[in-house]
């Protein structure tokens, strides 16, 4: 059944806590490999320095601690972030819809919780990791659709910084966001798009191309294909 939109409860701004909800449903995004975009260090740091200005400053989230003994050995959840616990949907969408932030962590990619987030006028933090050939841009990103997003709606922030880290909450925290959704986000529009895809002649096409590069004409690259060899 498709939620309605009049079930996206909001929040009003002035009745939220000071509050960032991490985007984190197990202990192991605190660390996960090659998508780790968060020194651990940060949330004692960052608490400590945002609750002079905000008293009730706080981390939240609500994961479950599947780490094995090894795991254990190699980190540590850090002691100022507050876990809720293992939630279901209901209790998700009103724990961090209480949020003036939802800060990612480099894992879960492209999952739908930002764009939740961005309904009740929750603004998303988007890690991002530099290249590794050090030209301009983001390597890895940890929601590449929702790059182009700029501030005060997404706040692409690069990894292991602490200086962008606690600069993006401390923005975040005054400054609030209508609840934003985009047209093409909505179900119809999906189901158009779905729809053109799944009905769209790719064997014609294909066989168009086929042709073309059989006469030496590359119609994707725009240049010459040279000898084809079937």
């Amino acid at each position: 059944m498709k939620p309605d939109i009049s079930d996206t409860v909001v929040v009003p701004w002035e009745q939220r806590p000071n509050r960032v909800y991490l985007l984190a449903k197990y202990a192991r995004y605190f660390q996960n490999g090659h998508q780790a975009c968060i020194d651990l260090s940060f949330f004692e740091r960052a608490t400590e320095e945002l609750r002079r200005d905000f008293p009730d400053f706080e981390f939240v989230g609500g994961f479950t601690d599947e780490r094995n003994e090894e795991d254990r050995k190699k980190f540590d959840v850090p002691t100022s972030v507050r876990n809720l616990g293992k939630l279901n949907a209901t209790q998700f969408d009103h724990e961090f819809g209480q949020a003036k932030l939802l800060l990612g962590m480099g894992s879960p990619t492209l999952s739908p919780s930002p764009y939740r987030a961005l309904a009740r006028g929750v603004p998303f933090f988007n890690p991002h990791q530099k290249r590794e050939d050090g030209q301009p841009g983001f390597g890895f990103t940890q929601h590449d659709s929702l790059a182009p997003v700029p501030e005060p709606y997404v706040y692409n922030v690069e990894a292991f910084n602490y200086e962008e880290f606690v600069g993006a909450i401390r923005r975040a925290l005054t400054t609030p966001i209508p609840p934003t959704r985009w047209r093409r986000m909505a179900h119809d529009v999906v189901d158009e798009r779905l729809r053109d895809w799944v009905l769209h002649d790719w064997r014609g096409e294909a066989e168009q191309i086929l042709n073309d590069r059989k006469a030496g004409i590359d119609t994707q690259h725009h240049e010459e294909a040279g000898d084809f060899v079937l």
